[in-house]
C-alpha cells in the first residue's frame, strides 16, 4: 500500500458540520483501505497551501496528490470514480 508518498490536503475538521462529516468519512475510508496517508492542515500553514495550489491549481479540500495523481475537492465516490480512470495508480496504490 501507499507509503508516505501520498498527501491529503484538507482544512481543520471543525469548520462545518457537513464538510466534517464528509472528511470524518474519506480519512476512515483511506484507514480501512490501508493507506499511509500524510495529511496537511493547509488553514493552519501557509507552506502546505502554497504547495496545494502549486501541485493542483487551486485551493480546494480534501484534495489527494499520488505521484501525478491528483483529486481535488472530492468525496469518496468521486476518488472511486477518479482512481478507476487510472488503473496503473489504483494498482500501485494497492487499491
Amino acid at each position: 500500500h501507499i507509503n508516505n508518498f501520498s498527501v491529503v490536503y484538507q482544512i481543520s475538521l471543525n469548520k462545518r458540520l457537513i464538510k466534517r462529516r464528509n472528511q470524518i468519512c474519506m480519512l476512515f475510508y483511506f484507514q480501512a483501505k490501508g493507506l499511509d496517508l500524510d495529511i496537511r492542515d493547509v488553514r493552519v500553514s501557509a507552506e502546505d497551501m502554497a504547495e496545494l495550489q502549486k501541485v493542483s491549481g487551486q485551493t480546494l479540500t480534501p484534495t489527494l496528490r499520488y505521484s501525478d495523481f491528483i483529486v481535488a475537492d472530492f468525496d469518496i465516490n468521486e476518488f472511486e470514480t477518479a482512481i478507476d480512470k487510472h488503473p496503473s495508480i489504483k494498482a500501485s496504490m494497492g487499491l
